[in-house]
Formats: C-alpha cells, sequence, structure tokens
C-alpha cells in the first residue's frame, strides 16, 4: 500500500510539473521589438533584470514602462494581437486568457494595438483607465493618457484606425439612499467608429466629465503612421507569413527589393531544440521526484524504496542525453541552404 501511495504521489508531482511547463507556454506576452534602451519591467513590485529585452515574456500582473525615445511592441499570445507603446509609457497586463481575451490598463503614455478577430467564441479586449474603459473586438485602436499642460486639463484619448471600439467614459454621478447622498462613479457606453476620436475632458467643480467625439486629428495619425507595426514574431511560436497579421507599407519597387531569407525552417529547428529541452527536463524531474520519495519510505519499506530509488535514477539519466542533445541541435545549420526570395 505504501509502495502504490508512493508512486502515486511521485506521479502527481510529475504531472503538475508538465501541466506548469504547459501552462507558461501558452498564455503570454513576448517583446518582439524594441527601440531605444529605457525599458522597465516590474513583477510583483521587484525589477526584471535583462540585458535585451527581445523575446521577453510578459505575464499577468507585469508592468512595463518605457522612458525618453523608446518604444516596445509586443505580441499577445494566444490571440496574436500586437500592442505598441510608445516613449515615457506605463502599462500593466491585468489579464491574459486561454480563450485568448486580454485586460490592459493604461496609467500614463500612449498606446495602440491592433487586435486579432478569434473565429470561435467571444473573447473580450479590454484597455482601461482611471477614466474610461475600451472594448474591441477584432480592430485597429489607440489610447492616450497624457499630462496637462499649465492651465490646460489632462488629455485622454480614445480613437480608431479600422473597426469600431465601445468606449465606456467614467462620469460622476450622485446617488440618494434616504437622507444620505453617495458620489458613484458610473460608465457610459459610446461606440468610436474608424477615423474617429472621443476625447475625454476631465471634470470640473459641478461638472461631470464630457466625451467629445470628432475626426481623428493630423498629429495622432501622424504620429502613429511613423510608428506603424512591425511583423516581428514571438521567438518560440513563429507562424507562416501567411497566418501573420498583415502590416500596410508602401510598395517597394522590383528594382529596389532586397533578398528576403525564408525563416521557417529555422523556427522549426529552433521549436524542436525547445520541445526537447523541456522532454529532458521533464524526465530529469519525474527521476528526482520518485528518488526523493524513495528516501521517504526507506524506513518503512526498504525494499520498495530500493525499486523506487533505481526507477529515478533510470529516469533522471534518460533525460540527461535529452537536454544534451538540445543543446547540440543548432538552428542555424543549413542555413547557407535555405532558400531567398526576392520581394515581389
Amino acid at each position: 500500500m505504501k509502495k502504490t501511495q508512493a508512486i502515486f504521489f511521485a506521479l502527481c508531482g510529475s504531472a503538475l510539473f508538465i501541466h506548469a511547463a504547459a501552462a507558461e507556454s501558452s498564455t503570454y506576452a513576448e517583446i518582439v521589438f524594441a527601440e531605444g534602451g529605457d525599458i522597465s519591467i516590474l513583477r510583483s513590485d521587484a525589477p526584471i533584470a535583462s540585458s535585451d529585452p527581445i523575446g521577453m515574456r510578459l505575464v499577468p500582473g507585469d508592468q512595463i514602462q518605457t522612458g525618453e525615445k523608446t518604444s516596445v511592441e509586443l505580441v499577445m499570445m494566444p490571440r496574436r494581437s500586437r500592442l505598441r507603446l510608445s516613449e515615457n509609457t506605463v502599462v500593466t497586463i491585468r489579464d491574459l486568457g486561454e480563450d485568448g481575451s486580454t485586460g490592459l490598463e493604461l496609467l500614463y503614455g500612449r498606446l495602440r494595438s491592433k487586435v486579432v478577430k478569434m473565429t470561435s467564441g467571444d473573447a473580450p479586449y479590454r484597455v482601461s483607465s482611471q477614466s474610461f474603459i475600451a472594448g474591441v473586438r477584432g480592430t485597429d485602436f489607440g489610447c492616450d493618457v497624457l499630462a496637462a499642460r499649465p492651465g490646460e486639463s489632462a488629455s485622454t484619448r480614445v480613437y480608431c484606425f479600422e473597426g469600431s471600439v465601445e468606449l465606456k467614459s467614467a462620469e460622476a454621478a450622485s446617488v440618494h439612499e434616504g437622507d444620505i447622498t453617495k458620489n458613484e462613479t458610473s460608465f457610459v457606453p459610446i461606440i468610436v467608429n474608424a477615423g474617429k476620436m472621443a476625447v475625454i475632458e476631465a471634470p470640473s467643480a459641478g461638472k461631470a466629465a464630457e466625451v467629445v467625439q470628432g475626426a481623428i486629428d493630423a498629429d495622432t495619425a501622424t504620429f502613429w503612421k511613423a510608428h506603424e507595426f512591425t511583423a516581428a514574431q514571438p521567438v518560440a511560436a513563429a507562424v507562416p507569413a501567411a497566418e501573420s497579421p498583415a502590416v500596410v507599407k508602401e510598395p517597394v519597387p522590383a528594382a529596389q527589393s532586397a533578398p528576403q531569407i525564408d525563416l521557417r525552417p529555422i523556427m522549426k529547428s529552433l521549436a524542436v531544440k525547445n520541445n526537447l529541452a523541456v522532454g529532458g527536463i521533464v524526465f530529469v524531474g519525474m527521476g528526482i521526484a520518485m528518488e526523493g520519495v524513495s528516501l521517504l519510505m526507506r524506513s518503512s519499506d526498504p525494499g520498495s524504496a530500493d525499486r523506487l530509488l533505481l526507477a529515478g535514477s533510470l529516469t533522471a539519466a534518460l533525460g540527461l542525453p535529452v537536454i544534451v542533445f538540445s543543446i547540440a541541435v543548432n538552428p542555424l545549420h543549413g542555413l547557407g541552404r535555405i532558400a531567398v526570395k526576392s520581394r515581389p
């Protein structure tokens, strides 16, 4: 009976290890582009050190901050929506769901997001601040929360380039309950269509916040035209070019077209390398867990403990060659044989 329990607990520990590894790789936001070096990432209110932000994965609760002359672009997995942060911007990732649901909080700065429409379900994609909640399903939109100039109110804007955005702006309301009056905040929905911008004016004394709609101003359009999305993909989850989100660019004459290398074979090799490494780590983890259980049961059942120790050692030994082989795999092997094709 004790032997059965020991094996059961060992397998449960291994299953939890595998589940944790799978969960880590399914929902995250990966930095795929960075311009400038003033980037800070906080996790549990503590900074994460990194010499190169490209490829760094962020999870719910993480906060990313950009400084002067610095912008970054992230891909939100598994939905593959793109998020572009301009300089002097602070954003917290609130939610990343398996179904593609996404929640972001813009504390300060400017962001633009290109949301991929889900083929199944209706997963929400929301950006919120103290004064608004913007909900979208497959669109290209941006938000600004900027400091006020002397004598002016803070600038809060939501604008849409493609599709539409349901904007809920915060409004102060007085609620009367008997002889008691309470001030509460309500959110009134407004639809912002393509080419439109909603400016949320800060409330003044005795006056609720006001939302003014109009066309996207020239400064905003010019700014984001100079900071378009890239075509960069997450390192460990690259997709064929046909599945990548479209990026609008000016046509390039044939005489000026530059050669482009097909990176898909490299990405496949990299995926194999990562899978081998994870598999080897799982085997080693299972072996260590079994060896640990054998030590706990040695005083009560030495014979079973020896057999479990042997099984654990063999399992861990099987994982070591896999890890070594994964390290030896070179994703760039055969790069010279990859066909080079020109842009049309």
